[in-house]
């Protein structure tokens, strides 16, 4: 069963400016491609993207099994310096991959079912259990309920990067795939321990000896792998807060909004004859 989050009305505006960001840098995008596309340079389009195309760390593979966050990363790559994991977003590199996450992003924003699920494939994963398919979201996640948590959930995962998938992941009529976000694809899991671990997704966080505004600060961190005991915050309800421990053994808490886990909401997503679909939206291992 999935883990409610009671969300902040604060949280809930920073995640919609980050969408409408997004958005609109995805609409640019999408509107330079357009005109390349009309001015007959398709094929040499098409070829670009797919020679961009990196060959990424081993990961999840959607549609039969995802390995577990263990086995994620078996090098060290830029992304990560120390203990930081600085976000990737490789999506521009294939344009018709770009073009697929902003009408996906529009049907989040927009809080529409129906086109969420033109978007996904009808046998997505939706679950480690029996949930599946287009019936299993419906049970899990209630999306005809603008109101659902599934909005709030998928949009995060869908504004925090991401990588293509390594070339062994793509075979048979597999052309191409994607995984989001980046705390999750590009985890260093054979260093970290992904259950006891959380990533900072913001700069300069100010890290306080106690769960509260006021309390004095320890220190400043920013796109780090910190230890956390427990992702459930404490606190209240318009002031959250999650313990996290530093790399030098120092404690202290930081605000909910700047911690993601590496088994948290993640999505995967595959090319089939030219056509993207979200192929799995899990979480835990």
């Amino acid at each position: 069963m999935r883990r409610r989050r009671n969300w902040r009305p604060r949280e809930y505006d920073a995640m919609k400016y980050r969408y409408l960001i997004l958005l609109l840098a995805t609409c640019i995008a999408s509107c330079t491609v357009e005109t390349r596309v009309d001015s007959d340079e398709s094929d040499t389009l098409a070829a670009e993207a797919d020679s961009a195309i990196p060959s990424s760390r081993d990961t999840a593979v959607a549609g039969t099994r995802l390995p577990r966050p263990d086995s994620l990363w078996q090098s060290a790559s830029d992304e990560v310096d120390g203990a930081r994991l600085y976000p990737v977003d490789e999506a521009d590199q294939d344009p018709s991959f770009f073009a697929y996450r902003m009408r996906l992003m529009d049907a989040v924003v927009r809080r529409d079912a129906e086109a969420l699920f033109e978007l996904t494939s009808p046998n997505i994963r939706a679950s480690f259990g029996d949930a599946a398919g287009h019936q299993g979201i419906r049970e899990m996640w209630d999306p005809d309920d603008p109101q659902s948590e599934l909005w709030e959930t998928l949009g995060t995962v869908l504004s925090g990067g991401g990588t293509f998938m390594d070339e062994q992941y793509v075979s048979g009529d597999v052309e191409a795939a994607f995984q989001a976000p980046y705390y999750y694809a590009r985890f260093p899991g054979e260093r970290f321990d992904a259950f006891q671990s959380g990533i900072i997704v913001a700069d300069e966080v100010v890290v306080r000896s106690e769960p509260r505004e006021d309390a004095s600060a320890i220190d400043t961190v920013g796109f780090q792998i910190v230890g956390v005991e427990s992702l459930e915050p404490v606190g209240t309800v318009n002031d959250r807060w999650i313990g996290v421990e530093l790399d030098d053994d120092r404690s202290g808490y930081v605000p909910a909004s700047a911690v993601e886990s590496p088994i948290g909401y993640r999505a995967v997503f595959q090319k089939h004859d030219g056509q993207w679909q979200m192929m799995a939206f899990v979480a835990g291992d």
